[in-house]
């Protein structure tokens, strides 16, 4: 489709204007599905294990007074029999030395008895502050997790809502482009922002020739006096400044964009604010659907022209 300068111009504003939204949107897209990702996510909280300390001395507490009663005892008994017996002169009364040994042998066990009760206690007391602690963890964690869960669910319809509206101007670029004003090789944001500069600037009116818009976009990538790909151009958006005004400028303002309702969206999900009663999102969908069947109307009324 031939279009004249006054025209094209026209027709470059609304590709822009769509490029320019399908790039708000997608960013936008992409911010909502990491949040999404990180939200409502569980930490490891790893509860404490009982110490195996105490079980063993309560088995060496067993095997102790075994060995107290079966074998100190009345090893007890002979060692100070013969001891008491020497000092007496052979004239010791063996039931006394019995009796004598035995509440030795059961001084020594109670005093090892109840050493090792208090020990496993203080085990106990160190385990049972510990599952206290968890347990507060844990429910935290739980609290925080079925919290996020709710701004999630929030987000993953906003998202859904900016996927519906990124396809409805995706869908509108791809009708406009179908005009065939543009040869397809330039049909992306960056040249086409290009073509508008050059004939907002005067520096062209048409787009074939010698002197028309592809010609001299092409000599300019071939000179490397601008750049082509918007992947590099992001990442070196101050760089461009002076060659590609309008490009920098456009960028800068769609990130400008993205950063503001991305920020709003945000501020309203830690309100526990619902996103779709908010008047900022709203106008910005408002907006976009308006601006999409404005341009709608008008591909229509160029293809009724073209016949």
């Amino acid at each position: 489709m031939k279009l004249n300068e006054r025209e094209l111009k026209k027709y470059l504003e609304y590709v822009i204007f769509l490029e320019k939204e399908r790039y708000i949107q997608m960013q936008l897209c992409n911010k909502y599905r990491y949040e999404i990702k990180r939200l409502g996510v569980m930490k490891k909280i790893t509860a404490p294990i009982k110490s195996q300390e105490e079980s063993a001395l309560g088995t060496g507490i067993l095997f102790f007074l075994i060995g107290a009663i079966g074998i100190g005892i009345p090893f007890s008994i002979i060692l100070c029999g013969i001891i008491i017996n020497a000092f007496m002169g052979g004239d010791a009364d063996f039931g006394h030395v019995a009796i004598i040994s035995i509440a030795i042998g059961l001084i020594l066990g109670g005093t090892v008895f109840f050493s090792v009760v208090s020990s496993n206690n203080k085990i106990e007391e160190k385990y049972q502050k510990e599952f206290e602690i968890y347990s507060k963890n844990w429910k935290a964690e739980c609290a925080r997790v079925e919290k996020e869960n709710k701004r999630k669910a929030v987000l993953e319809t906003e998202l859904k809502k900016m996927q519906n509206q990124y396809a409805e101007t995706g869908k509108a670029l791809e009708n406009l482009y179908n005009l065939n004003v543009l040869y397809p090789k330039y049909r992306d944001i960056v040249t086409v922002i290009t073509f508008y500069e050059y004939f907002a600037s005067g520096r062209c009116s048409q787009l074939e020739g010698h002197e028309g818009a592809y010609n001299i976009y092409e000599n300019e990538i071939r000179m490397n006096i601008i750049i082509s790909r918007l992947d590099e151009i992001i990442r070196n958006l101050e760089e461009i400044k002076r060659n590609q005004y309008l490009v920098y400028s456009t960028l800068k303002e769609s990130n400008q964009k993205v950063n503001s309702l991305y920020e709003i969206t945000m501020r309203n999900l830690q309100h526990s604010k619902e996103i779709a009663k908010q008047s900022e999102i709203t106008a910005y969908h408002s907006q976009i659907t308006a601006r999409n069947t404005e341009i709608l109307s008008y591909i229509a009324m160029r293809q009724a022209m073209n016949g």
